[in-house]
């Protein structure tokens, strides 16, 4: 089957010979905008600000969720803080009143020891 282009390879140079190779490999090509076109640079410039809006967008949302996220457990940590505080407060209040205790625990039995060996004075 012939070929539909025609071209005698042997006029045009090596680096022309590849580029004619690769546009008959893939067919006719005459429709296809060339990079060299000011709408081609324009849809890449479109595309890239796009890119990098939507980059800007995605950051500042992200920091904005972290943000608040942090915030949350700090008032969880605050929260946490107070509560241990609060059972802290009350386990030494129940050491305070052990120690009471003791003490009085501790004169009653020596008073004893004084009655019972008679040291006591009474």
């Amino acid at each position: 089957m012939a070929s539909l282009f025609t071209v005698d390879l042997t006029l045009v140079s090596a680096r022309e010979q590849g580029d004619v190779a690769f546009a008959q490999a893939l067919g006719n090509n005459e429709g296809v905008i060339e990079l060299t076109e000011p709408q081609v640079w324009v849809l890449i410039g479109v595309f890239a600000a796009a890119l990098f809006g939507m980059l800007g967008v995605v950051a500042s949302s992200l920091n904005r969720t972290m943000d608040s996220k942090f915030a949350a457990i700090d008032s969880r940590f605050l929260a946490m803080e107070e509560r241990f505080a609060a059972m802290e407060a009350r386990v030494d209040a129940k050491f305070d009143v052990i120690n009471i205790r003791l003490e009085n625990m501790d004169r009653d039995i020596q008073a004893l020891s004084r009655h019972v060996f008679g040291t006591d004075a009474r």
